[in-house]
């Protein structure tokens, strides 16, 4: 698809565009050093650096010819371009023009457009509206005493955001043994019961026989595994985060999975994640639980890419030909309806925001 194609998508597709209002992840913090980086959210091409240690996000276009900024480099606490030295500060100001007779009043106006940025996770954040609809994303395992974190790679995948979460939220892909692949659901899933936290949607579901995971905790050291009880809490941040705490037997081991998607256009979706656990912390074991996320992802990314339609549909017609009616639909019910909801809020004012009705 290209950029004339999904901005025209865009126009019709009140959900797309909603995402402007929210906080979504870029890079890792550890991508984004001494030399510009462009990113892609939304359609949108921006340029991260860091100027004085602090992040910056500016649409990566210069005001001059449009060449990129993220080609260039950063001189004087200013990004220079590489194609004539046009030079724009952390605001997207125009500092410096060379060759140029302009006044300054005449150069103010040649300015790039800048976005609220953050490091937060180990992730690094930014919205593409001055005032975001919700804080960001917790994941507080990630700096607290006794937990190893470690973050997995980035993968990207030819489908939406919307439908990203849904497949991590399902609990019937995680309730059973998947070691083969078209395995039938296990009729003991019972119905979750959710609830919120402020924009937090969040349910516990109790993991039943799963021989796959019980043999990852034996190898990392876990003594009887196969005895003990799994418990997974899911917190969802609307519209692209995770997470999933596991707690193994009484609750004194346990290990988080921290997912979390960036839209980079309406059908395309970069994927990062992280992991932390309270157990079997020799560096070892790090393997074993990446290869784990990993290859749980991998035997169902064709699956979800084959998804039709790539945003899930909350409103209408394509909405009703879905049907949520089983057990473990429950979770996604609410998050469909969560970003139903979210797309009224920040359409309510706009004459097309009966889009969502």
């Amino acid at each position: 698809m290209d950029f004339a194609d999904s901005q025209y998508f865009r126009s019709g597709n009140s959900q797309y565009r909603s995402l402007d209002a929210y906080w979504h992840p870029v890079a890792y913090g550890s991508e984004v050093r001494e030399s510009p980086v462009q990113v892609t959210l939304l359609d949108r091409q921006l340029v991260l650096g860091r100027i004085n240690e602090r992040l910056v996000a500016l649409d990566d276009r210069c005001a001059h010819r449009g060449a990129a900024l993220s080609s260039g480099k950063i001189v004087d606490d200013c990004f220079e371009c590489p194609f004539h030295g046009w030079r724009f500060d952390s605001q997207g100001n125009c500092a410096h023009a060379p060759g140029s007779n302009a006044s300054k009043s005449v150069l103010s106006k040649s300015r790039i457009l800048n976005y609220p940025v953050v490091e937060s996770a180990g992730l690094i954040w930014v919205c593409l509206e001055q005032v975001p609809q919700y804080a960001l994303p917790k994941f507080p395992e990630y700096s607290e005493a006794g937990y190893r974190t470690r973050p997995g790679i980035a993968f990207e995948w030819e489908t939406s955001v919307s439908r990203c979460v849904e497949n991590l939220i399902d609990i019937s892909t995680f309730s059973s043994d998947n070691d083969s692949r078209g395995e039938t659901v296990k009729d003991e899933l019972r119905w979750v019961e959710t609830w919120w936290e402020k924009s937090t949607l969040c349910f516990e579901s109790p993991l039943l026989e799963n021989g796959r995971i019980f043999r990852m905790l034996e190898a990392v050291g876990v003594a009887g595994a196969s005895r003990s009880a799994l418990t997974d809490t899911y917190r969802v941040g609307i519209p692209g985060t995770v997470h999933r705490r596991r707690m193994i037997g009484d609750g004194e081991k346990c290990y988080v999975l921290f997912f979390a998607a960036s839209p980079i256009t309406t059908t395309r979706t970069r994927c990062f994640w992280s992991y932390s656990r309270n157990f079997s912390e020799s560096e070892e074991y790090d393997s074993l639980f990446l290869e784990g996320v990993l290859n749980d992802l991998a035997s169902r990314r064709s699956i979800v890419e084959s998804q039709f339609p790539k945003i899930v549909p909350i409103c209408g017609g394509e909405r009703q030909r879905e049907s949520l009616v089983c057990s473990y639909d429950t979770p996604i019910h609410h998050y469909r309806n969560a970003l139903l909801e979210s797309s009224r809020l920040h359409l309510r004012s706009r004459e097309d925001w009966s889009d969502c009705s």
